[in-house]
């Protein structure tokens, strides 16, 4: 389309050059200009903001009936009572980094200043962005970061969609940049997405800052969490850990622990 627009200016200089009073070229000079108009016109529309699908078209519309009940009233897959501890904590001048997007990301991001959310699923961040960018009440405040390292642990065997792992050195590049390391002042962290471990691991960075005032980790009772958390020094915070059988996902009879760390 560039080319033909560049063309079109091109002939119409020359024949402006030429033009000195000869009717047939200055014919020929109002149709090249009515066409560049034309051309120009389609042009500028396609540099335009590209609106999000309506909301009833969405992929949050297309998911399933539990997904879609889910953001009725959004609120974390979490123990009841480390929600209202970590609401009760948080505060509208945190930053906040939550590693696994879903419910709990319209809900945490209402009540801080920033909620930067880590997503490793490409339908769950789909419906986020669905979700998320009809909220413009809280799309300023929100930012996603997208890296499908979509397995629960370093150790799992098979992505959480059923397909193969990717190569060794990609699976750890994968890992590494999930647990992503920003350059924001981070006051509360979230864990409760994939590969456990590594975030876990850079937990330990975050915390050298000083700045960290929260910390929630979600199945904190499953041994591949509870083995990454004890490597990590919190000393300087108290511990609450929270049960619940009731927590959407649990299995029958399973309890969920939710664990919350808060600064002394």
């Amino acid at each position: 389309m560039s080319d033909t627009v560049h063309a079109a200016k091109r002939r119409l200089v020359e024949l402006l050059k030429r033009a000195r009073g000869d009717i047939a070229v200055r014919g020929e000079v109002r149709r090249l200009e009515q066409r560049l108009e034309g051309l120009l016109a389609r042009v500028v529309p396609s540099a335009q903001e590209i609106s999000p699908p309506p909301a009833s078209r969405g992929p949050l519309a297309q998911a399933p009936q539990e997904i879609q009940q889910l953001f009725v009233n959004p609120s974390p897959w979490m123990a009841a009572g480390a929600i209202k501890r970590a609401s009760e904590l948080l505060s509208e001048d945190m930053t906040a980094l939550e590693w696994g997007g879903g419910a709990s990301t319209p809900y945490w991001c209402e009540r801080v200043d920033v909620l930067h959310t880590v997503e490793a699923s490409t339908g769950w961040a789909a419906i986020l962005l669905d979700y998320m960018g009809h909220r413009l009440d809280l799309l300023d405040k929100w930012r996603l970061h997208f890296i499908p390292a979509n397995w629960p642990s370093v150790d799992s065997a098979r992505r959480r969609t059923g397909r193969a792992l990717p190569i060794p050195p990609v699976k750890r590049r994968l890992e590494a940049d999930y647990a992503i390391l920003l350059p924001d002042r981070v006051d509360a962290i979230f864990i409760d997405g994939a590969v456990r471990q590594r975030t876990m691991e850079r937990l330990d960075q975050y915390l050298t800052t000083g700045q960290v005032r929260m910390i929630v980790v979600d199945n904190s009772n499953q041994p591949y969490v509870r083995q990454s958390i004890e490597i990590v020094d919190l000393g300087a915070f108290t511990r609450e850990d929270h049960w619940d059988d009731a927590v959407r996902g649990a299995a029958a009879g399973e309890s969920v622990c939710t664990t919350v760390w808060y600064r002394r």
